[in-house]
């Protein structure tokens, strides 16, 4: 049994469908991701991934990630354990 053609209407909607898939990857991407969270709290990258779902941080798509140096420090304060006082 042959395989059909593709028509060109069929490969047009191919290839906006695959550009379009391209452009909200490159959206999707962020300045600050877990290996620089990882570097910033000296620790290994699964571990900052542990803290970040037991702080209940959302993903940025698929991925942890942020855009702006502001909400990466906010994340960096709130995944900091608190140091303990000295009496």
């Amino acid at each position: 049994m042959a395989k059909p053609e593709t028509t060109k209407v069929e490969k047009a909607a191919a290839e906006k469908a695959k550009a379009e898939k391209a452009r909200k990857a490159e959206e999707e991407k962020c300045d600050y991701g877990v290996p620089e969270l990882a570097e910033e709290l000296d620790i290994k990258e699964a571990s900052v991934r542990i803290r970040l779902r037991n702080a209940e941080v959302p993903k940025a798509g698929k991925s942890y990630g942020w855009k702006t140096q502001k909400e990466f420090e906010a994340i960096v304060k709130q995944l900091t354990p608190a140091k303990a006082e000295k009496k």
